[in-house]
Order: C-alpha cells, then sequence, then structure tokens
C-alpha cells in the first residue's frame, strides 16, 4: 500500500483572525506506508493494492496531481475566518477497473470541520486513476492542513465535565442521535463516531467535524443533522484562545 500526502501550509503563528498568507496550494507525493509523509517525493517501486488490485506509485501519483489545487481549495475556501483551523485526514479511495473512483470517505480525522471533510470526499469522488492491475484496488490518502494561531487543548476529564455542564453528558448525547435519526431517517456509524471541534469566544463551537470508528461509513445526511446540533451547544469562554477538542457520540 502506498501513500500519497498533501499538504496546505498555512503562515506564521499569529492569533485567529490576523492578516496571514493564504495557504500554499497542496502538492502530492507518494510514500510508504509505514513512513509517515515527509515531502521527500515518490518512493519508486512503492504499489497500491487492493483485495484484488494494483496501481503502482507512478499512476497514483499520476492520478492525484491534476487534483491537488481542487484539494487544497476545499481547505482554503471553507476556513473563513476560522484559520486555526488544522490537522490530519486519511481518504480512502475505492478504485474501479476502469480507473474511475468507485467511492470516497473519510476514515480518520481530527480536522474538525465537517465542510472541509465533506468538499475533499466530492473532490476524491472525481478523480480518476489508470485502470488497476488485476481488479478494484484502493488508494489511501494522508492529507495535513496546517492552521494558524494558537489553540488550547483540553484534556479529556475536562470535555466530559464541559458536557456534562452544557446539557446533562449522556442524555444530551442520546438526544442528539435519536432526533437526528427520527428527523432524517438515517443513523449514525454502528460503533460510533469521534468529534473534533472547536470552542471559541463565549463558549460557542464555531466548527466540528467526524472520525468513523473503525472506519465505517458515515451517511452524509445525519453527519449535517449532528453538526447542527454540536454547533448548538455552548460550552466554558477559553478566554482568548481558541481550544481543540475531541469526544465520542456512540453508535446506533
Amino acid at each position: 500500500m502506498a501513500c500519497a500526502a498533501l499538504c496546505a501550509c498555512g503562515g506564521s503563528a499569529q492569533g485567529p483572525g490576523a492578516d496571514e498568507p493564504e495557504p500554499s496550494e497542496a502538492r502530492p507525493t507518494s510514500h510508504r506506508a509505514s513512513t509517515p509523509p515527509t515531502g521527500d517525493g515518490p518512493d519508486d517501486g512503492v504499489e497500491v493494492t487492493g483485495t484484488m488490485g494494483r496501481l503502482d506509485a507512478y499512476d497514483v501519483q499520476r492520478g492525484i496531481e491534476p487534483y491537488a489545487a481542487a484539494l487544497s481549495a476545499c481547505y482554503r475556501d471553507n476556513l473563513r475566518r476560522r484559520r486555526y483551523i488544522g490537522g490530519q485526514i486519511e481518504m480512502l479511495l475505492v478504485v474501479n477497473t476502469d480507473g474511475a473512483v468507485k467511492s470516497a470517505s473519510i476514515v480518520k480525522s481530527d480536522l474538525g470541520s465537517l465542510s472541509i471533510e465533506s468538499c475533499l470526499v466530492h473532490v476524491g469522488q472525481t478523480i480518476h486513476f489508470s485502470r488497476p492491475e488485476g481488479g478494484v484496488a484502493e488508494v489511501r490518502l494522508p492529507l495535513s492542513f496546517e492552521g494558524v494561531g494558537r489553540l488550547s487543548f483540553w484534556d479529556q476529564e475536562r470535555v466530559d465535565a464541559e458536557l456534562a455542564v452544557a446539557g446533562e453528558h449522556e442524555t444530551d448525547i442520546r438526544k442528539t442521535l435519536s432526533e437526528c435519526t427520527e428527523e432524517t431517517g438515517t443513523r449514525p456509524p454502528r460503533h460510533g463516531v469521534v468529534v473534533t471541534a472547536y470552542v471559541a469566544n463565549r463558549g460557542h463551537i464555531k466548527a466540528a467535524g467526524f472520525e468513523p470508528i473503525a472506519e465505517q461509513t458515515l451517511d452524509p445526511v445525519w453527519a449535517g443533522c449532528a453538526h447542527a446540533a454540536i454547533l448548538s451547544w455552548r460550552l466554558s469562554d477559553p478566554r482568548g484562545r481558541v481550544a481543540k477538542i475531541s469526544f465520542t457520540l456512540a453508535g446506533s
């Protein structure tokens, strides 16, 4: 399995809302699956394989490269003034026998922005590779986005306490899940999701994103409903520095 890494970097560390340079355009490079992306360029001979098919590193690089700007634009265009948003994503692309992407999904993410994640999935679905050898193949695409500004990070004990104060933690979570299921006719992933969110001035949650546990499929309709509910919560004011938090929503 080979990986292709794209990085969209911000400028120097300034406070959120300052005049920072725009994130640079993403540039794809391929790496071995066991090696974190470093930007050192393609690793010749590395292959992307599925249970049946195979793509070599060059074909993956050539397939992704025309879409690098669109992937970078997903980050840049959805930031608005929230330039503190940043993190790591891994997108799974299932490549059909004709080279078209059969499905794209986020399997790992601590980015904390559903709008960016959804845009990346949409772009991923349009990517076209050369024909895999031997059948359907999988490409795992790690993406890294660097935010601008200093964040605070609340530990799990504080997050749990904050959510409990915000609305009886367990009851509130179950209510969010059940109401979204009833309203939309959709369900959360069976094993649940990890939520990454940003708490800003006066405790307002300004952005949130999801990582399905155990690489399950995340229904976009349910995600949109849960996202809206999470943004309505109010936590403690982080007082001058945006706080990045994470917590788990149980599955169905």
